[in-house]
């Protein structure tokens, strides 16, 4: 994965930073589905 994809694959992040790192499409709601927009 580039970093061009990367960005095509932002996530909503926790703290709504919506940057790519290894937290970024963690459950953060216990919903059981990862967090991407």
């Amino acid at each position: 994965m580039n970093a061009d994809e990367i960005r095509a694959y932002a996530c909503a992040t926790c703290n709504g930073t919506g940057l790519y790192d290894d937290d970024t499409c963690r459950d953060c709601s216990g919903t059981g589905i990862d967090n991407h927009n």
